[in-house]
């Protein structure tokens, strides 16, 4: 049996984990805030540092993947035909169940 978004069970889980990602980014985000606040760095560093660590080989396909998903989805937003087109072939691949 395919499970639901809409299962208590599934909207838990992705609850729990977007409110994770938060607290994750407001941790980060008052650390850096501290940082900058007491002179440590600056905001020209941390825009130094983020170009450097979003291009490094850890980081730069999974960044790069989120963009290709990002626009993919915008694009099946204007143009509902080219998503299900893709459904389509994906489920003539036997990429899809």
């Amino acid at each position: 049996m395919a499970t639901s978004v809409y299962e208590p069970q599934n909207l838990k889980e992705e609850a729990t984990k977007n409110m994770m990602i938060i607290d994750t980014a407001v941790e980060i985000h008052a650390a850096v805030q501290l940082l900058v606040s007491k002179g440590i760095i600056s905001n020209v560093e941390m825009e130094y540092m983020r170009k450097q660590i979003k291009d490094s080989p850890k980081y730069k396909s999974v960044y790069e993947m989120a963009q290709k998903a990002i626009s993919a989805a915008e694009l099946y937003e204007k143009n509902p035909q080219a998503y299900l087109q893709e459904l389509f072939k994906a489920k003539l691949n036997g990429n899809l169940r």
